[in-house]
C-alpha cells in the first residue's frame, strides 16, 4: 500500500503526498540583450537585464489535529502523513548585466535581486504547545522562511 496511510478509526486507507510534491510548479527564465534590440551599448558593454519566476504549490506537511495530556507535559497528535500543504510558493528574481567580449573571453559584472516581491516564502513549518494563564494548552505555529529581500552583485568571467 505504497502511498497510502490507514485510518486509525475505520482502517481505510487512504492516500497522500509525496514528501516533495509539486502538483504546480512554473518557472519562467529570460534574459533580454537590450544592446542586441537596440543597437546600442552602454561603456562598450551589452546591456541585459534578467528575470526569473518561479511559482511553485507549497510542499506536502503534517498539522496538528488534537492534544492531550499525558500526565506530565501536552503532546500534538498529527494529521495524517503528508494530509495538508505549506502556502504556495512564488518569487521573482530581477537582474542587469554589461557584458564585455575580449580576445581571451568575456567580463560580464552583474546586479542582481532575489525575492523582489519580499514573499515570505515557508520552507518549513513548525508547530509547539504553550500553557496560557489559565494552564490550558495554546498551540502556537513557527514559520521558517526562505530567502528574504536579497540585493547582490557578483561577475562572471569567461574564458
Amino acid at each position: 500500500m505504497e502511498g497510502m496511510n490507514l485510518d486509525p478509526y475505520t482502517h481505510e486507507a487512504k492516500s497522500y503526498y509525496p514528501k516533495y510534491d509539486r502538483s504546480v510548479a512554473l518557472s519562467m527564465v529570460q534574459t533580454f540583450n537590450l544592446s542586441q534590440y537596440t543597437g546600442r551599448q552602454v561603456l562598450g558593454a551589452d546591456f541585459k537585464v534578467g528575470v526569473n519566476l518561479s511559482i511553485n504549490s507549497g510542499q506536502p506537511t503534517e498539522k496538528p489535529e488534537r492534544v492531550y495530556f499525558d500526565g506530565s507535559d501536552f503532546q500534538l497528535i498529527y494529521s495524517y502523513k503528508d494530509a495538508d500543504r505549506l502556502p504556495t510558493y512564488c518569487r521573482l528574481d530581477l537582474s542587469t548585466k554589461y557584458e564585455w567580449q575580449k580576445s581571451w573571453g568575456s567580463i560580464e559584472p552583474y546586479f542582481e535581486v532575489i525575492n523582489v516581491l519580499n514573499r515570505k516564502n515557508v520552507g518549513y513549518r513548525g508547530f509547539s504547545i504553550d500553557v496560557d494563564a489559565e494552564g490550558g494548552p495554546r498551540l502556537k505555529t513557527e514559520d521558517s522562511g526562505q530567502f528574504p529581500l536579497l540585493p547582490f552583485i557578483g561577475v562572471n568571467v569567461k574564458w
